[in-house]
């Protein structure tokens, strides 16, 4: 990484703001999805355990959407839209942070294997196993590589 330009602080603003617009429509999209399975009549007949873990998740998916359109809200009004590099660190943090609900949102994987399977057990092992794998492709991995490349640099 020494051999390349440090990249500008503009960029990095843009590329985060732009990121930010990327993943939000997902999330809110989920979210949605989220809320209208709660109207559907099979979803009364769920045991109160799998709602819960329904309900957890689509608070875990509201948390990661509120996370997610923080930065630009803060960018416009807080840093009058100015580049600054303590606003590029509160940013990245705050979008780091929000994949973690995201993930949590997998609670709602447990829920439909629930539903196909009626199987408490399976429903923990698929929503748990979900969880860690994207805990790991989003955060773990990412960190293994930081960890790695500047172990090397």
């Amino acid at each position: 990484m020494s051999d390349h330009a440090a990249t500008p602080l503009k960029t990095k603003i843009e590329q985060m703001l732009t990121e930010a617009r990327v993943i939000i429509p997902g999330g809110q999209a989920l979210l949605g999805f989220q809320f209208v399975c709660t109207f559907n009549r099979s979803f009364k007949e769920l045991p109160l355990s799998i709602q819960y873990v329904h309900a957890a998740s689509l608070c875990a998916v509201a948390l990661a959407v509120l996370l997610l359109m923080t930065p630009a809200a803060l960018h416009r009004i807080a840093f009058h839209g100015e580049d600054d590099k303590s606003f590029f660190r509160i940013g990245s943090a705050l979008m780091i942070a929000a994949s973690i609900p995201l993930a949590s949102g997998a609670g709602d994987i447990a829920v439909v294997f629930f539903k196909v399977t009626e199987s408490m057990f399976d429903a923990l092992v698929s929503g748990c196993v979900s969880l860690f794998v994207l805990l790991g492709v989003w955060l773990a991995y990412p960190v293994w590589r930081r960890l790695h490349s500047a172990a090397a640099g």
